[in-house]
């Protein structure tokens, strides 16, 4: 079936041009019935600032839905984020006076491992589900750079000379922080590969209290800003006046040790989350 002009009458039968009218309508198959053509023209109007409405209009509302339903959770990540950021600020500064260019370099890529933590958040505030996920995954491979130059000190040029393979620190990674292998695996098959969730047209709409897609990804990105804060500690530890995750047990050598604080925090972390979360909180 063809479609007639623009300005030929539209076989709807409304009696209109069918440039106002069914004009952009979805075409109909060749193999659709006489008799049947009106019943199966529907009329869908698209504006030519899609993209604008889509980025600022309606997320100024799914903003606000994100806003009350998580105050609490917001909060209780600003608490680590805040952390993390203090942190590096105080430890770029350092290392530059001092002259220490192994965690001079390390503090600058941990920070804009922060800075795709922002990312993350900002996406997903704003009605994003999957997308977040990359930006952590990113995130996660600049950290598991920091925990390679931790351990292999020796490869700093070749990481500055762009000859070391991120990907591929991720077993310097796994060896120190287990978890972050886990996560990143998830991560990769899921988000960055296309997985299961690209299965499903996500959702643009308001969040909803009982959407354990929104509550998992902020689970996600929170437990990103503590892996964050532990590999900053790790290593900027000689300027930390108040470990809140590692002790130093021997020459170089180091292991998870809680503070108070850190502990009441990592509680709070499996109280919010574990009553909409779909799988398992562990302790990790």
């Amino acid at each position: 079936m063809t479609s007639p002009a623009r300005n030929e009458p539209c076989p709807c039968g409304s009696g209109k041009k069918y440039k106002k009218c069914c004009l952009v309508a979805p075409s109909i198959s060749q193999g659709a019935e006489a008799g049947t053509f009106a019943d199966q023209l529907h009329t869908i109007i698209f504006s030519e600032s899609m993209l604008m409405n889509r980025v600022d209009r309606e997320a100024r509302v799914v903003t606000e839905s994100f806003d009350s339903i998580c105050r609490e959770a917001i909060g209780h990540l600003e608490t680590m984020y805040s952390r993390v950021a203090a942190l590096l600020y105080i430890g770029v500064d350092n290392a530059k006076a001092l002259g220490d260019d192994l965690r001079h370099t390390g503090a600058i890529v941990l920070t804009n491992a922060l800075k795709s933590l922002t990312a993350a958040f900002a996406l997903l505030r704003t009605g994003w589900r999957l997308q977040p996920h990359l930006c952590l995954r990113n995130g996660m491979e600049a950290a598991s750079v920091v925990m390679h130059l931790l351990q292999c000190p020796n490869d700093l040029q070749k990481f500055k000379d762009g000859q070391l393979e991120s990907q591929r620190t991720l077993k310097s990674a796994k060896a120190a922080m287990p978890p972050i292998g886990k996560l990143y695996g998830i991560l990769s098959d899921e988000f960055v590969h296309i997985g299961k969730p690209f299965l499903h047209i996500q959702k643009g709409n308001v969040y909803s209290e009982s959407e354990w897609e929104m509550w998992q990804c902020l689970a996600s990105i929170t437990g990103f800003a503590h892996m964050l804060y532990m590999v900053a500690e790790l290593l900027l530890h000689n300027w930390v006046s108040e470990p809140q995750c590692w002790v130093q047990v021997d020459v170089g050598g180091y292991a998870v040790q809680w503070s108070e604080e850190m502990t009441r925090w990592r509680k709070d972390f499996i109280r919010i989350y574990r009553p909409h979360y779909k799988g398992e909180l562990t302790k990790d």
